[in-house]
Formats: structure tokens, sequence, C-alpha cells
């Protein structure tokens, strides 16, 4: 089958025009031991605070070919979520992580994912009829749902590079972005990582390092999960928070997820910028915007500690509907508002 040599033009515009704000190709190899290790020390120390799942599958999480066979390319994207400019809140209103303010970026980036991958596939057919045969090119959308390193590919496909906090910065966007991956059989020319990383100016700054609440950032780039108050407020199932935890919510009104590391971080947002060697690529579309689902429901920004508190089963299903939000439970948000 002969693939047109201009695919991975098409498929960045493609990408681009179904909202993605960063697109690259990483080769479907294993994870290099050096940086395995550095997963399984991260485990070993407990850093992951239980959560049972990022232990699962190791032998996928390590080669992501095993999510699909023959596969030969892992297609990342990045797509932007609400900025802290974006999201204006009144005293006394719930602050919710900007990820989740909008609809669940589970189901919007798998299906704006799902809808490129048949306009490939629509393309390589017409291209040569025979690729619909069995022995067609095949496709995988993943969104934070697989065993698959996203993040360690994100960079690996060049489209940005981990500040101190653990974040994935894309040049001229910033770390305000979500990433979606589509593993395929297809055999594209990869991309170039991002180099150094962190970046210069990251390892000089270090303000995530002494505004981090929980002190959760290691300095090297880790989390510490059980010190995170986006793990405590969001995956942690315990019946109650730290005195030091509640009286950190109740100060900045936070109920749902932490932004205090990106929000502090020069470098999260595109004027922040100033290293020469990580300007915007062919590969980051710097006009990029928030798609419309991501943007902001006036329902939720409304909400005050007093509404969670008093809200019934129902009232919680209907309102965050749709919303990553449900992932915290009722119950959880209960707890955190007290």
């Amino acid at each position: 089958m002969t693939l047109p040599e201009s695919l991975p033009s098409l498929l960045r515009s493609l990408l681009f025009e179904a909202g993605a704000c960063g697109v690259g190709i990483a080769p479907c190899l294993p994870v290099p031991e050096s940086e395995w290790n550095l997963y399984e020390d991260w485990i070993s120390r407990g850093h992951h605070a239980g959560m049972g799942y990022m232990t699962n599958y190791p032998d996928v999480r390590r080669d992501p070919g095993l999510l699909l066979p023959r596969a030969r390319s892992i297609i990342m994207t990045a797509f932007r979520y609400p900025s802290p400019a974006d999201l204006v809140y009144e005293p006394r209103q719930v602050k919710w992580a900007r990820y989740a303010v909008g609809d669940d970026y589970h189901d919007i980036i798998r299906r704006r994912l799902t809808q490129v991958t048949e306009s490939l596939s629509q393309i390589i057919r017409d291209a040569d009829r025979e690729s619909s045969g069995p022995e067609g090119q095949a496709f995988r959308v993943t969104v934070d749902t697989a065993p698959l390193r996203e993040r360690y590919h994100a960079w690996r496909a060049g489209i940005g590079y981990f500040g101190l906090n653990g974040q994935l910065i894309v040049p001229g966007i910033g770390s305000s972005v979500l990433i979606g991956a589509i593993v395929t059989t297809l055999d594209l020319p990869a991309s170039l990582p991002l180099t150094p990383t962190p970046s210069p100016a990251c390892r000089r700054c270090g303000r995530c390092l002494a505004a981090c609440p929980g002190h959760a950032l290691d300095g090297r780039g880790g989390v510490d999960a059980r010190r995170c108050l986006s793990f405590l407020t969001i995956e942690s199932r315990a019946p109650e928070l730290s005195e030091a935890t509640i009286d950190h919510l109740r100060a900045t009104g936070r109920l749902y997820g932490c932004d205090i590391c990106q929000e502090v971080c020069p470098l999260s947002s595109p004027s922040g910028h100033t290293d020469s060697d990580l300007l915007p690529t062919t590969q980051i579309n710097p006009r990029s915007e928030v798609i419309p689902e991501f943007a902001p429901r006036p329902a939720l920004l409304g909400l005050s500690p007093d509404d969670i508190r008093q809200m019934d089963q129902p009232l919680f299903s209907a309102t965050f509907a749709r919303s990553a939000i449900k992932r915290a439970k009722l119950a959880g948000l209960k707890r955190n508002s007290r």
C-alpha cells in the first residue's frame, strides 16, 4: 500500500481543525529503561498514593505496542482548557480545577480524535483502494483511560516539555492542556522531542516548589500524590481530610483539584516563554482557542460551599452531568466542603 507523501501534513491540519493546539508523532516503542526505572521508583516510594490503576498492566504501560497489533506510531495531541484569566469567581463561590469546568474531556477529546481517524481512513482509502482490506491501517484512540505513559510520549512527540511541577508545558500555549493519543499501525515520521526538559528558565525559577500547599513537588519534576491537593480532593476516598488541608480549602475556596503550581508558573502562560529554544514549532498552533465544550459552565461557577453541603444525589447528578467532577462523587465534595 502506498501512503500519500503529504499524510503527516494532512494529519496535522486535521487535528488542528479538530481543536488541538499541539500535534506530534512518537514511535510506538517500549519506554526506555532509564525512564521506566523512574516510574517504578515513583511507585515503590508510594508516591502514587495507593491509586491501584497506576500499577495495573505494567507490561502495556512500558510497551505501548501491546495496545494495538502491528502498531508503529503514536499520534499525540494537546487541547487547551481555560486559563486563570478565563475564570472569574465571586466571593464565596467554589473554585474548581480549570480542566473540569466544562464537559468531561475524556468524551470530548475521544470524539474529536475518532472523527480524525475516520477522515484519515477515508484519505488512505482514496489513495489506495486496497487499504480497506484485512491489511488496512488501524487506529486506537485513548484519552487518559489506557495504561499509556501519555506525558512521556507527548514529550517524545515534541509537543511539550516537563516543568518542575510535573506538568507538560506546550511552547506558546502553556500548561493548561489535556492530552489525547491515537495509537496506529501507520508508520509515520517521528517528531523530535524538545530539549532540555525542564527548561533552564524553569530550573532557575522554582515558584511552584514554594507555592505548593502540600509540598508535594520534589524539585526534579516528580509529584508525591499523597501530599497533592488534587489527589486529596478528587481521587482520595478517605472519610476525612486533615485539618491543614481543610483550612487551606476554606481559605482559598477550592473544592475540587488545585491549580496553584500552574497559576504561579511564568512558563505556563504564552507571555511567560523566554527560552529561544522552546518557542513554538510547526507542531504547535499558537492561535488555537479553548474548544466550546471546555468553556466554563455558569451553573458550576455559581455554586457555593453551602450549595454543595445541601445538595442531594439527584441534584448532584443533574448539575454534574457530562462533567469530570462526578469522579469525586457527592460524598467527596461534601467532605471537602465541611
